[in-house]
């Protein structure tokens, strides 16, 4: 089933291409199988079937023939007859039909299945569809897919033939379970050798898991499995470079251990595996390319893929036999076939394998020559370390090919396989091992031709050049491959492994039949091999640096000796003396003993004696990462620096500078080319690795890499007075990298110091306090006292306390003891040695100046900015007095000052002497260096503290530039500007510029520290933060999430830094709207915050109040409340009530008070911020301001609308000082201001803001904004209330379609100008275009808020109003009814807006004449008025007296005419925007009024009893189209996010 799901991915992708349906067996040419796979190519390709079909049909047989009972063989052969049988009927095909010959038409497909006979089962046998010059067997499509079927153990064997010629057959899964060896055949027999072949696909069913099987068929499917893999092996390195050879099959268990598992159950697992693979990279590459190679014809003949031998003739001659312990390496292997096997290219094909002495080279070339020798007709093995061996070996090889021809000469001998007679092809190999040897031009014995191919040995890497492809580097083995390697020369192969062994990746070569009769086999059972073998193993082959012989010596020895678990101490003690003892019985025959010492003695004739006098002095230090720029360094001091001059020096200083000008200066003076030579040489021979660090255009550095047991021999070599010269001369290196202008070294010269020493005794004090300076930075404190300790008392000893070398190494001293925390002794002897210097030398003595300089950095690290500076200043005018030249003093001078003075909050006069400095070290230096750049992020510092940010971005730039051109791209101080400019971006808010570079910081980070690095997470953490400014919510979320992730891993989930990312995780989860998600880890942070910082800590604020947002947001505003009550309180007692962010508090507290309509209380914390704010921030600042605002807001919905609006022309007065320029905060306050003037109904003051108002937000915000919408509304509201209907119909009808596009249909904002729309039409008494408005308004609140919500029923009673006045009384009845039922359901029959939907329900049934019911509903209504409102309630009365109209109607008296209401007590007036001539008369009480239903608008107070509407909707907070578009989804402002609610 896997491999019909992958098949049918194949050909999805074909049809797809060629725009049509195709089954297999029309694209396919020839398809092969065996076992359950030849079942489905029988379906596939005899019985022409669609892959539908085919998988419909085959998970059919499977239920049938695998039923959840246990059946035997022979029982589940019957019911694989009879489901055959079952199918060949579903299909109409006769029972009795065969393979071959009855099925015309079906299919041109030529299909062959494998088997084998049960008695024979060595040889493959194929049934076919089709006629071959083969004689096979034509069995009835039952008996082919019987046999295909017949797995030993699973089916019953089937017997077919005469009587005579009987035989039981079995399917070929034991032995060619992967027959793609016999499709090649199969294909070169039907097709013929020169057809161009387009795609070869192999398709296999995954690796089948065992453990649930009978030992019989685990065995059974063990061989199948490792059949499978070594064929795909094969294939792979045979056919893999051709380009038209494909391997599609899941890599992983598709087979469950659960008997209870049902087919179905199986085939579902099955098919969600395949799915999942054919999803990865891997898989969906191979299967594109196979497509499109199926498409069209290669340059490979099927010839090409058949023409080779089987079986074990052998075409090498003279090819030594591999190692005994030869362990496969796949990479350098596959390098080897790209580069040989290469179709794409015409001509001779060269590869080059380059590697150290005893990396194995040999070995891989002789393992590519056994494994692709039936690629070649000959394969000739010779050795190419001398001209001599290269023509012998070539002159005898080529006359064994065919003793016939005799070549006499080398020459001949390369012309007959440049140009072949006889015997000799031109398919041949050329395998020249050991050239080594940069003085023979190995072109000359290439054949002069265009075929044939050439394997090249060498530790010279240069010879990559003859090949196109470059040098094959063969490098140490993988710790796997070493392991395994060990394991089986030292303990031998074990058939029983443990768990761990699965980790393993080497694969132990077992030699073919013809090699396992050379090679001597090992006595005695197998050795289990244990965890505990494995990690001594471990340990092992990292001490030898995992090289292939070293490995193979150990083993040999470990071997003899049985000391695996001591191997690793002996060799640490006794190194050279192992090393040097070949290992036994080796079977290659090569010329060299098979010891690491050995092989790198080979090349010690051939090196000069300078390269052999730099590895000597290079074996006393690392062996990795000696950085090259060291020895040009050094050279420009002469070899001679010397930072601490401490105590005298002897001879032995000068003998070392001499044997390194010796080396490097063989002219007498330094030129790097004899370096260049010397490393040449050495690289010629693979002794030595240049590895590029960084290059840029300015510095290029590159360090020295040896292999650990190469550096090892070159010290073991070595007499004793070599050894004591040689390490000399490193020391002098080393200390020659010391200066602190050379600080780039550093890094990489620290590993050294682990070999050098400064605690080392035996070195010069001069040199271990040289050291010193540069490991004192890496080291712990205590180390560092304790060196400077010793040499202050060599040198006092000496000379004495009050002497200038001894003051010199009391300064080292004092530094020291700083470090370790005693500021006090530092202090007190840096005073010591001003003093006792001005003693000696003078107070303005350039060794005086640095003791004076050093002592006002320790003031002002104990923050005595004034004392530093007074120092400071006095060494700085002595440097400019003397005028030595020293720029190096002057700028140390300026830069010290500029701290000082930037930590007494002096910028200005910092940044003035930075500048200075900068000229200076420019002038010392240039700019591309490490001095200038520390000035320039000193002075981008100064302008950061300035809030400069101009300033701090464009010295972050050029940091950044200098820092690239002096590291790479790569560096980590390159990363540290990139960051430092990438901070700069985002204080400037430029968050998009922040992001770029915080990803570039990130990503080179991960590469140079790893993900868990903190200087990682924390650009991680910023690069969250740019994303998060730019409000892309999700992106941020996922990479805080990785944070959470990676801190949780490295600290835990209640680390510090790990809540941090919670927490901003969190506001990802708030920014998206989650509100609920984002509540609940805030709720884990605060949790987690209590347990670490207890109640009262600014983190656990932070966490409290942003989780009091989260559930505000939800519309929990009691809890709300509660929450940040706590962290008010608690604010309040840590920082005090006017703390800045104590303000903060209280305004989110007044907010959630604010939705609570707790107005009271609002105003009184608002007054509290706005007080506290301007104490703390100042009148006119922007929070300040929010303040004010906020309090205004308070003010107006307790109907104060005069305070507030005065508080508002106050900010607005305020707002204008700050910025004369138009902006929202403005516009806002202006747009209240209109709102308090409307409330106090002065109509043309509130109409003149309003227009100010809406200019200005269309202006600044344009004609299509919800706040422009509103204020559109709100100035048409104006215009209403002066009875400008025409005017406010116009605003409205413009506004109506902007609301539409930009807030929505449904939306409130839209549905409140309908409303309004509505209204101003029926003043105008345009009843029909009201009624249909009324009717959509009705049915979209219907939908948006339901039947009961209290809109929908005020848009019931207006609709029924419309449908009065137009006199459809049974419309509006309808209506009316809808709209009582209602608000009995909601209010209770005892509810004044109940009472008013019956009286208006009454007086539709009384215009129609029904006044019995009228008159029950009016009855109803009166004496539910009485008990709410009292029985001399004005609205009482009047229902009464409607009442007793219907009773005088009843009686027919004519005198009394039906009620007649004004229209504007039936009209959808508003509150307080009522005109003064349609409010009623008071003194007209003889007229009815009708009331109207509270609910259609909220109430303000009336001069009247009777009800009115006040607003077409809701109340007035709910008209502002935001905020109605918040409350609705249950999203409260912050005062931080918006200005409008407080």
């Amino acid at each position: 089933m896997s491999e019909l799901k992958i098949l049918d991915e194949f050909m999805q992708r074909v049809q797809y291409d060629v725009g049509e349906p195709l089954r297999p067996c029309d694209y396919f040419h020839s398809i092969t199988g065996v076992g359950a796979s030849g079942v489905v190519a029988i379906l596939l390709g005899v019985l022409g079937r669609t892959i539908e079909e085919t998988s419909g049909a085959f998970l059919q047989l499977c239920k049938q023939v695998f039923p959840t009972e246990e059946i035997t063989a022979e029982a589940r052969s019957a019911k694989l007859e009879d489901g055959t049988r079952q199918l060949l009927r579903e299909f109409g095909l006769p029972e009795n039909c065969r393979l071959r010959g009855d099925l015309h038409g079906t299919s041109e497909c030529k299909v062959s299945i494998a088997y084998m006979a049960a008695m024979d089962m060595t040889n493959c046998r194929m049934l076919r569809n089709y006629e071959s010059h083969h004689s096979s067997y034509n069995p009835t499509i039952i008996e082919a897919i019987r046999i295909a079927w017949a797995t030993p153990g699973l089916f019953a064997p089937i017997r077919v033939g005469t009587q005579i010629l009987q035989e039981d057959l079995v399917s070929a899964v034991d032995g060619f379970n992967n027959p793609t060896f016999q499709a090649v055949k199969e294909a070169y027999e039907i097709f013929g050798s020169d057809e161009r072949m387009a795609c070869l696909l192999s398709i296999g069913a995954g690796k089948p898991m065992v453990r649930s099987l009978s030992i019989d068929r685990q065995d059974l499917l063990q061989r199948g499995l490792r059949d499978t893999e070594m064929t795909v092996e094969q294939m792979r390195r045979r056919y893999g470079s051709l380009q038209v050879y494909f391997r599609l099959s899941v890599d992983r268990d598709l087979e469950f251990d659960r008997p209870s598992f049902t087919v179905d159950k199986r085939t579902e697992r099955i098919m969600s595996h395949t799915s999942t693979y054919l999803e990865t990279h891997d898989a969906f590459s191979t299967m594109d390319h196979c497509v499109k190679s199926s498409r069209q014809a290669s340059r490979v003949t099927i010839d090409h893929l058949y023409h080779t031998r089987t079986g074990n003739s052998r075409s090498s001659h003279g090819l030594p036999p591999l190692s005994t312990f030869f362990v496969v390496r796949h990479q350098p292997m596959d390098d080897i076939i790209k580069s040989l096997q290469n179709t794409s290219s015409d001509g001779q094909r060269v590869a080059v394998v380059v590697g150290m002495g005893g990396s194995g080279k040999t070995q891989v070339a002789l393992k590519y020559g056994y494994e692709c020798d039936d690629l070649y007709d000959h394969i000739l093995f010779v050795d190419a370390s001398s001209p001599e061996s290269l023509q012998t070996g070539l002159h005898a090889r080529v006359r064994k090919l065919d003793p016939l021809l005799n070549p006499k000469t080398p020459v001949e001998a390369l012309q007959l396989l440049a140009h072949p007679e006889g015997n000799i092809s031109r398919n041949w190999l050329i395998i020249m091992d050991n050239a080594d040897n940069s003085n023979i031009d190995i072109r000359k014995f290439f054949p002069d031709c265009d075929h044939g191919a050439i394997l090249i040995t060498s530790r010279n890497p240069t010879l990559g050049n003859l090949s196109q492809d470059g040098p094959i580097l063969l490098d140490v083995m993988s710790r796997e491959e070493a392991v395994e390697l060990l394991l089986a020369t030292a303990l031998g192969l074990s058939s029983h492994r443990t768990n761990s062994d699965r980790l393993s990746k080497g694969v132990v070569s077992v030699p073919r039949q013809s090699e396992r009769d050379k090679a001597s086999t090992m006595s005695g059972p197998p050795v289990r091999i244990t965890d505990e073998d494995r990690r001594h193993a471990g340990d092992i082959v990292a001490l030898l640096g995992f090289l292939p012989v070293a490995i193979v010596q150990a083993g040999c020895y470990i071997r003899m000796q049985k000391c695996l678990p001591e191997y690793a101490a002996r060799l640490q003690a006794n190194r050279s003396t192992l090393l040097r003892k070949p290992a036994q019985a080796q079977r290659d025959r090569l010329k060299y003993d098979h010891s690491v010492y050995a092989a790198f003695d080979a090349t010690l004739s051939a090196l000069s004696s300078s390269a052999l006098q730099l590895l000597g002095i290079l074996s006393f230090v690392h062996f990795a990462d000696f950085p090259r720029p060291l020895f040009v360094v050094a050279a420009s001091y002469g070899f001679a620096y010397e930072p601490q001059y401490l105590l005298e020096r002897g001879e032995d200083f000068q003998a070392s500078i001499d044997l390194l000008k010796s080396i490097f200066c063989p002219d007498g003076k330094w030129d790097e080319t004899a370096l260049d030579q010397i490393l040449e040489e050495l690289q010629q021979y693979s002794m030595v690795t240049l590895v590029p660090v960084y290059s840029t255009v300015t510095y290029s550095t590159v360090t020295l890499r040896f292999h650990p047991l190469l550096h090892a021999w070159a010290k073991d070599r070595l007499s004793e007075t070599e050894a004591t010269a040689f390490r000399a001369a490193a020391v002098r290196l080393l200390s020659c990298g010391t200066n602190y202008d050379d600080e780039y070294l550093w890094e990489y010269l620290l590993p050294h110091f682990k070999y050098i020493s400064p605690f080392d005794g035996d070195l010069h004090v001069n040199d271990r306090g040289a050291l010193a300076a540069v490991v004192g930075q890496h080291m712990s404190s205590h180390e560092l006292v304790r060196i400077w300790e010793d040499l202050y008392s060599r040198v006092k000893q000496i000379y004495g306390e009050t002497h200038v070398q001894t003051s010199q190494a009391a300064l080292e001293l004092a530094d020291a003891y700083g470090q370790d925390g005693d500021r006090e002794k530092m202090e007190e002897m840096e005073r010591e040695v001003v003093r006792v210097r001005t003693a000696l030398l003078g107070e303005e003595h350039p060794s005086t100046l640095r003791a004076i300089g050093n002592l006002a950095r320790t003031l002002r690290g104990n923050e005595d900015y004034d004392a530093a500076a007074e120092l400071e200043v006095k060494v700085l005018d002595s440097i400019r007095k003397l005028n030595t030249g020293d720029h190096r003093a002057l700028v140390q001078a300026l830069t010290d000052l500029a701290w000082t003075r930037t930590g007494q909050g002096l910028d200005e006069p910092a940044i003035t002497l930075l500048h200075e400095a900068l000229e200076a070290v420019i002038a010392l230096k240039g700019k591309a260096h490490p001095l200038t750049i520390r000035v320039m992020e000193q002075l981008s510092n100064c302008y950061a503290n300035r809030e400069d940010t101009d300033q701090v971005e464009q010295l972050g730039k050029e940091i950044h530039t200098l820092q690239k051109q002096f590291h790479g791209d790569r560096h980590t101080k390159t990363f540290d500007a990139v960051a430092f400019l990438a901070s700069a971006y985002s204080k400037q808010a430029k968050y998009a510029d922040a992001e770029a570079h915080w990803r570039e910081v990130l990503e080179g980070r991960r590469e140079t520290l790893g993900d868990s690095h903190l200087s990682t997470l924390h650009a991680m953490h910023q690069l969250g933060v740019a994303i998060f400014g730019q409000e892309h919510y999700m992106e941020a979320k996922a990479v805080w999430e990785e944070e959470v992730q990676i801190r949780t891993e490295v600290n835990g989930p209640t680390d510090e830094q790990t809540l941090e990312a919670i927490f901003w995780v969190a506001r990802c989860l708030y920014g998206q709207e989650q509100y609920g998600e984002a509540e609940s880890l805030w709720r884990q942070e605060l949790s987690e915050r209590r347990k670490i910082h207890g109640n009262l800590h600014r983190d656990t604020f932070d966490s409290l109040r942003w989780l009091g947002h989260a559930v505000d947001a939800q519309g929990n505003y009691e809890e709300a409340i509660e929450i940040w009550q706590e962290e008010v309180a608690g604010r309040q007692i840590l920082m005090g009530n006017e703390d800045v962010s104590t303000l903060e508090s209280l305004g989110n507290l007044a907010a959630a008070l604010f939705d609570l309509d707790e107005y009271t209380e609002a105003e009184n914390l608002r007054r509290v911020q706005w007080d506290g704010s301007q104490r703390q921030l100042g009148e006119f600042h922007s929070e300040t301001l929010q303040a004010l605002y906020c309090l205004a807001r308070c003010l107006y919905e307790q109907g104060r609308y005069s305070e507030a609006q005065d508080l508002w022309m106050e900010e607005i007065a305020k707002r204008r000082t700050i910025d004369d320029q138009p902006n929202e905060d403005v516009y806002n306050a202006q747009y209240w201001v209109a709102r308090s003037l409307f409330e106090q109904e002065l109509y043309e003051e509130a109409e003149e803001v309003f227009g100010e108002t809406l200019a200005g937000r269309r202006e600044l915000c344009g004609e299509r904004e919800p706040d422009t919408v509103d204020t559109i509304h709100w100035l048409a509201r104006a215009m209403y209330a002066q009875c400008r209907y025409e005017e406010s119909e116009e605003l409205w009808r413009q506004a109506l379609p902007i609301s539409q596009e930009v807030c929505g249909e449904q939306d409130e904002t839209t549905l409140n100008i309908i409303e309004w729309l509505s209204n101003t039409l029926f003043e105008q008494e345009e009843y029909d275009e009201c009624e249909e408005l009324r009717r959509e308004l009705l049915e979209s609140r219907r939908e948006t808020f339901g039947q009961l919500e209290s809109n929908t029923m005020a848009a019931m009673f207006q609709l029924a109003q419309v449908l009065f006045e137009l006199e459809k009384y049974g419309e509006a009845e309808q209506v009316s009814r809808e709209e009582l039922q209602c608000r009995r359901e909601v209010h209770g029959d005892h509810h004044k807006d109940t009472h008013d939907a019956m009286h208006w329900l009454g007086r539709a049934l009384y215009d129609q004449g029904k006044y019995e019911e009228s008159r029950r509903l009016w009855e109803e209504e009166v004496e539910g008025r009485k008990a709410l409102d009292g029985p001399e309630d004005p609205v009482t009365l009047q229902a009464i007296e409607w009442l007793a109209k219907i009773d005088a109607k009843q009686q027919e008296d004519p005198i009394i005419d039906r009620p007649s209401a004004s229209s504007d007590s039936r009209s959808a007036t508003p509150d307080a925007s009522i005109p003064p001539q349609l409010q009623p008369d008071p003194d007209a009480s003889q007229e009815l009024v009708s009331p109207v239903p509270s609910s259609a608008s909220p109430r303000t107070p009336q001069s009247f009893a009777t009800s009115q509407l006040s607003s077409p909707n809701s109340s007035t907070r709910a008209t502002f189209p935001w905020l109605q578009r918040i409350q609705q989804s249950g999203k409260k402002r912050l005062d931080r996010i918006s200005r409008i609610l407080p």
